[in-house]
């Protein structure tokens, strides 16, 4: 089987940046637990269409990329909402389709597969799930929407003719439906730029562009030397002569050194451009720290300025929520205090046993901790004078006992 490299799920980065798309093939996937999250969900609403409500997925879980998933009840209320929003688009229903792109792609096999899609004559539908809540994916222009829908004209327009396009994106952890409608013709001209962006993207040190859109889920952007242009022209104020950067200014490049300027002193202008890339650049700097934590997880030093510690413990949780339940029932606490909508949490419980008649705040407290205990804190990154002792200390004490 042929590995797709232009890939829908990856066109914002390969088509807006065509030199980015190279490099990026040999680099390493850095998806994390919510994409691994986001696979399970495609499952579950993929089986949902084909077989039914799969109950019996309830309580599973899926290995996805070094992640645990585990199939909750919450995916089973979102799969639901989003089968309801289109339960009632007419036409032929087309789930987890495999779509061809290689009439649009320099090298044979390409494409990727799209979630559903209905199609009745003279109209095709196509919608995405997105089970994320982090960004809000939109249908306008979103170029792995309308991949799909090229894919879906090219294989069935003889069949249905095609003349109005709709592209939905279903994300309801964010309560976001969105619809954009074009036209044929407006999808048979995104297939032609599409064409010629990505026979650039294939030749040897094609141009890189940066971009919010571009830069967002790409692979390679922490060691991008365009994207180091990028950063420089904003310090500058000059967002000119950005859409390609070549090798050669690529190669030139020098670290920025400049003073960022108070936001009071710009223009509207300026600021409206530079807040553009107010996610990319917090993106950016999320995963540098994520890379000094992995490093000094190693045992290299953060250069004196940092360490890894373990971060502060979540919030307490109930061990055996019977169990507890069984406890408080015996003090004389009724389930109307213990229960809302789920168990309420060990701080609520607390003020419910001292209510009970257990005054005093401490043995309160000492009472409801027996059922809890605390969800370990996660690697943080702090200044080098913090109290906290260092993670790779407290590693190498374990070891050593």
């Amino acid at each position: 089987m042929v590995v797709s490299v232009f890939r829908p799920s990856y066109s914002a980065t390969s088509l807006f940046c065509a030199g980015s798309l190279l490099p990026s093939i040999e680099a390493a996937d850095t998806a994390g637990y919510d994409a691994a999250e986001g696979t399970v969900f495609h499952e579950l609403i993929g089986e949902w269409q084909l077989r039914g409500r799969p109950d019996h997925l309830l309580g599973t879980t899926r290995e996805v990329d070094g992640h645990t998933v585990e199939i909750v009840e919450e995916m089973f209320v979102h799969a639901e909402e989003c089968l309801s929003r289109v339960n009632d688009i007419p036409g032929d229903r087309y789930v987890e389709t495999r779509v061809d792109l290689s009439s649009i792609t320099p090298i044979p096999g390409q494409g990727g597969t799209c979630d559903v899609a209905f199609c009745e004559y003279g109209v095709l539908d196509i919608t995405d799930w997105k089970y994320g809540k982090g960004v809000q994916v939109y249908a306008y222009k979103n170029t792995q929407l309308l991949l799909y829908a090229f894919g879906f004209y090219q294989e069935f327009n003889q069949t249905y003719d095609f003349e109005t396009i709709r592209l939905r994106v279903a994300q309801p952890r964010l309560n976001h439906w969105d619809l954009w409608e074009i036209g044929r013709d407006e999808l048979l001209e995104f297939a032609g730029w599409a064409r010629e962006r990505w026979a650039l993207a294939w030749e040897p040190g094609a141009p890189r562009s940066p971009s919010p859109k571009a830069c967002m889920w790409c692979k390679v952007r922490l060691t991008c030397p365009a994207l180091e242009v990028a950063r420089q022209a904003l310090v500058d104020l000059s967002f000119e002569g950005l859409d390609e950067v070549d090798d050669d200014t690529q190669r030139a490049v020098q670290p920025a050194n400049q003073v960022l300027p108070p936001p009071a002193e710009l223009t509207i202008g300026q600021l409206a451009e530079i807040y553009r890339y107010r996610r990319m650049m917090e993106t950016w700097f999320a995963e540098i720290g994520e890379e000094l934590i992995r490093r000094g997880q190693s045992g290299d030093d953060l250069g004196g300025l940092w360490k890894v510690v373990v971060g502060r413990p979540g919030n307490r949780r109930w061990v055996n929520e019977d169990e507890a339940v069984d406890a408080f029932h015996r003090i004389g606490v009724e389930d109307d205090e213990l229960y809302e909508l789920k168990f309420r949490s060990p701080a609520q419980i607390e003020k419910v046993v001292r209510a009970a008649g257990v005054r005093d705040p401490k043995l309160a407290k000492r009472y409801v901790t027996m059922f809890t205990d605390r969800a370990p804190g996660k690697p943080a990154l702090v200044p080098i004078g913090d109290a906290r002792a260092d993670l790779q200390a407290i590693v190498g004490d374990v070891f050593d006992e």
